[in-house]
Parts: structure tokens; C-alpha cells; sequence
């Protein structure tokens, strides 16, 4: 009293119901800011942030990110990837590889189409562009030329792809399917065709002129096919331009003559080094009997066209060879599965047992003639 200093006086609360009745405030002397301060928090973020960060965080944080984002990344990543990744990875390629085009007004179950390759080339993979996503079978067959009058039966085709659950994308998005486990080799000069279904559909555009070149590069033409059912038939629609990507690796182009065999060479193209081939064993002998099995291994497609044998005793004699697919071990005592009577064996880059029965007990140490004939990838039924 009597000081100048003026006095103010905060009312945080009275309770007349109460016994007895009470009232609290707070009185300050001459600083009435000090009533300014609170422990509450704005409702809303400020629109100009301060330069410096606080030191707590907001009690409610703003629901969307800025739309400008921040000029420096941040120096710690996220420690769990994202919950929707990219909808297809990347597909990584060694190789060379020629795209048709994936754009589209017209589509059924199934395409043809033949490859002509200006050099010898192995296609490896197809990448194809379905009608709808999902899991879905691809069948994919080949046969050498072209397709015409092969179109409502699969004689004469090979299938090289079979995949009951492939993963389609979206079209005019390219659906990968992986390599195929065996590649399709394609002497330079020559053509192959290919007949692609899809459980799932398969989209494409019209063409101008089936069987012209509707792409190229150095290595190979893609000419336009037509399009079809999942399966043969007799259904025909033309011109189609087959929609997708083809794969493919590049062999040599001049080595017919090295007397190598060469995985793009055969009996027909290069017969100097592909022709009449004989591999031989041992005519030393020290133990004789019957009959004799063993096991061939291919490490190429090949024709096996005869033998000659180290008989036992001299004279005319019945013989007889028999082959099954893979290892004889266990198929000793019974026929079942063994062939025989064919004039040439063909071995597919894999086992095939042999079994010799001459009736004048010869000990078969054998010379085996061979030939690599021309992109033979099937094995006969023998």
C-alpha cells in the first residue's frame, strides 16, 4: 500500500458450494505477463516453423506430409522396407533382346509367330503381355519353319514351356517369364515359329501382312503371326502382331571347319565338324559275358547311328540293343521300360542306358558313331 506498484490479482477457481467456501487466486506485483504463460499446446501447427527443432515433440502432429519435401535426406533409412513394393522387379539381362510392342486392341487365348535369325543365335526367354493379372498357365511351343498348315495340331511342335501358375500383369505391362530350361537355337539363314497361350489371355494389335517383318535388329526379324485359342484349333485370326519381348544370346558366325561341334553347328550346317562322330571305349579285354549295360551322357543333342562291337567268338550271331531314358541301375531284371530296334538313338542332353544281349557271347567294349543333327532338342520315344 502506498507503493505504486500495481497489484494484480488471478482468479483460478471459486467453490461457494464447499465448506467452508474458498477461492483461488494468485496476486503479482507490478509483471501481469507472467498469467500469459501456459503448459497447453496450439490446436494447429504454426504456417512458418521455427528455424531451430523443439526439443519435445508436438502432442498432435499434422495428418499429411508437407507437400514440399525436405531439401537434405534424412541420415537414418526406415527400419522396415516398405509394405507395397514395386509391383514387378526389374529384370536383369546378359543377353541381347528384341520387343515387338505392347501396345493393344485385340487379344485371344493364343499367338503364332516365326523368327528369322540373321546369325546363329539361342533365344532364351520370352517376356509376353497377358489380358488380365493373376496366376495363370503358359504353354509355349516351337517347331522349325514356319506355321502355316500346322496351326490345329501339335505334331510336329515341341513344348519348351510349361507353367501352370505364372504370375500376369497388367496389359501393356511386360509379364516375365523366367528362362526357358533349354534354349531354342536358330542356325543364321533358317526360322523357327512359336505358338504362346495363356490361360490368362493374351493381348496384341493387328498387322499389316502375316508372315512380313514387323521388327528387326542385327541378329534376328520378328514377322507378324496370327492370333488363336489357348490350344490348337482351328481358329484363325490375321494379321496379328505377337505383343512381348524376345531374349537371346548370339553364337559364333564362322567356325564351321575348327572340327568342334559348336552348340550352333549341326550334321546339316557343318557337317565337316558334325558329321560321322565316333567315340571309343577300350578292345582290351580280360572278362566277357552275355550281354553288357552302360550309360551315355550327352552333353549336346545327338543322334546315336551305330556301333561296333568287341565280339567273343567269330561268326554269324543274333544281336539285339536295347535303351531307356536315365540310369539302368534298378531296370536289370525286367524289360519294362526298355526299347529297342531303332535305326538311331536320340540323346537329349541327358542320360540314356544301353543294353547289349549277342547271342554269340560278345564282350561289347563298343565304338560308338554319333551326329549332331540339326536342332534336334527331343529326344526319340525309343
Amino acid at each position: 500500500r502506498g507503493s505504486g506498484i500495481d497489484m494484480t490479482i488471478l482468479v483460478k477457481k471459486i467453490d461457494l458450494g464447499a465448506e467452508p467456501a474458498y477461492a483461488d487466486v494468485i496476486m503479482s506485483l507490478g509483471d501481469p505477463t507472467i498469467f500469459s504463460k501456459t503448459n497447453s499446446r496450439t490446436l494447429n501447427p504454426t504456417r512458418n516453423p521455427t528455424l531451430r527443432p523443439t526439443t519435445q515433440p508436438k502432442a498432435n502432429p499434422t495428418k499429411t506430409p508437407p507437400e514440399q519435401p525436405t531439401e537434405q535426406p534424412t541420415m537414418q533409412p526406415t527400419m522396415q522396407p516398405s509394405m507395397k513394393p514395386t509391383v514387378q522387379p526389374t529384370k536383369e539381362t546378359n543377353g541381347n533382346e528384341l520387343e515387338t510392342t505392347f501396345e493393344y486392341d485385340l487379344g485371344s487365348g493364343g499367338s503364332m509367330f516365326t523368327v528369322e535369325a540373321k546369325q546363329n543365335i539361342l533365344i532364351t526367354s520370352l517376356a509376353i503381355n497377358s489380358n488380365s493379372r493373376g496366376a495363370g498357365e503358359v504353354k509355349i511351343y516351337t517347331r522349325e519353319g514356319g506355321y502355316s498348315g500346322h496351326v490345329n495340331s501339335s505334331d510336329g511342335w515341341e513344348l519348351i514351356y510349361d507353367n501352370p501358375s505364372a504370375m500376369h500383369y497388367r496389359r501393356g505391362q511386360a509379364t516375365e517369364l523366367g528362362d526357358f530350361e533349354q534354349g531354342v537355337r536358330i542356325a543364321k539363314g533358317m526360322s523357327q515359329s512359336f505358338f504362346v497361350s495363356s490361360s490368362k489371355g493374351l493381348v496384341y494389335k493387328s498387322g499389316d501382312q502375316e508372315n512380313s517383318p514387323f521388327t528387326s535388329d542385327q541378329s534376328l526379324s520378328i514377322l507378324e503371326g496370327i492370333g488363336t485359342d489357348e490350344s490348337f484349333s482351328d481358329t484363325i485370326h490375321t494379321p496379328r502382331v505377337w505383343s512381348g519381348i524376345i531374349r537371346y544370346e548370339v553364337g559364333p558366325s564362322e567356325t564351321c571347319g575348327d572340327l568342334v561341334c559348336d552348340l550352333y553347328e549341326d550334321s546339316e550346317s557343318c557337317p565337316m565338324d558334325c558329321a560321322d562322330k565316333e567315340l571309343q571305349t577300350a578292345f582290351e579285354v580280360s572278362v566277357g559275358s552275355s550281354g553288357t549295360m552302360f550309360t551315355v551322357e550327352a552333353l549336346r543333342d545327338m543322334h546315336v547311328s551305330s556301333f561296333v562291337v568287341n565280339a567273343k567268338s567269330r561268326g554269324e550271331g543274333e544281336m539285339k540293343v536295347f535303351t531307356r531314358m536315365g540310369d539302368y541301375r534298378g531296370h536289370g531284371q525286367s524289360s519294362d521300360g526298355w526299347v529297342g530296334n531303332q535305326p538311331s538313338w536320340g540323346i537329349s542332353e541327358m542320360l540314356y542306358s544301353l543294353v547289349a544281349e549277342p547271342s554269340n557271347h560278345s564282350s561289347l567294349h563298343p565304338r560308338m558313331a554319333y551326329c549332331t543333327p540339326k536342332a534336334q532338342k527331343k529326344a526319340l520315344n525309343l
